[in-house]
């Protein structure tokens, strides 16, 4: 049996975006994006890693984890906050590649890494 290829058209987190506040609303917005990590977890080749699942898996995590300023932490706090919510929450390839943009800018900021 020949697995589909996942397309992440970002057509679910735009409409989210674009009714944000109804949904939130709702009390439903959290929860309508939580439903879209298992989509990116289980890609598992690096083809369909593409440019569009990279920006709507930046904007998931934006959105999802606003508390922990996951692209502008500021102190080794921060970083470990970032960190923790990435490895709790994805897997396989989403996970190595947010881990590594967010030791990416943890060097870039001269953090101390444990």
């Amino acid at each position: 049996m020949r697995k589909e290829r996942l397309v992440f058209d970002g057509s679910l987190l735009w409409i989210y975006n674009l009714y944000r506040d109804t949904i939130k609303a709702q009390g439903l917005y959290f929860e309508k994006l939580k439903e879209l990590v298992p989509g990116f977890n289980a890609i598992d080749n690096s083809t369909d890693f593409d440019y569009n699942v990279r920006c709507n898996l930046d904007d998931v995590v934006l959105y999802l984890f606003p508390n922990n300023k996951m692209w502008s932490m500021g102190n080794e706090e921060g970083f470990k906050r970032c960190f923790d919510s990435v490895a709790q929450n994805f897997t396989g390839l989403p996970r190595d590649y947010l881990l590594s943009r967010i030791m990416n800018r943890a060097n870039t900021l001269g953090l101390s890494v444990p």
